[in-house]
């Protein structure tokens, strides 16, 4: 086989379009933040008290934006975004 080929892979964001129904693939901004705000959104997400020691490589800590909006690739129409972690259906 030879040497083993890898990817690097990276959060994106899959939906369809409801205008031509075709499937399109968007990527996600890292959200710009001070060394403060990424120690508080690290301690957040991990659950870890101010007194905690933080491991070695937290500064590498991202965290990203859900786009607001997304066009069509293949059709060009535009719709706004639902984060599917705050829909509750209604």
């Amino acid at each position: 086989m030879g040497t083993e080929r890898r990817v690097e892979l990276k959060t994106a964001y899959h939906w369809h379009c409801e205008e031509c129904g075709r499937e399109n693939f968007d990527l996600p901004s890292k959200a710009e933040m001070t060394d403060e705000d990424r120690e508080d959104a690290f301690r957040k997400f991990h659950e870890l008290d101010e007194w905690v020691q933080l491991p070695e490589g937290w500064k590498q800590f991202e965290m990203v934006w859900i786009p607001d909006y997304v066009t069509c690739v293949h059709c060009g129409e535009t719709f706004g975004t639902v984060d599917e972690r705050l829909y509750d259906g209604d």
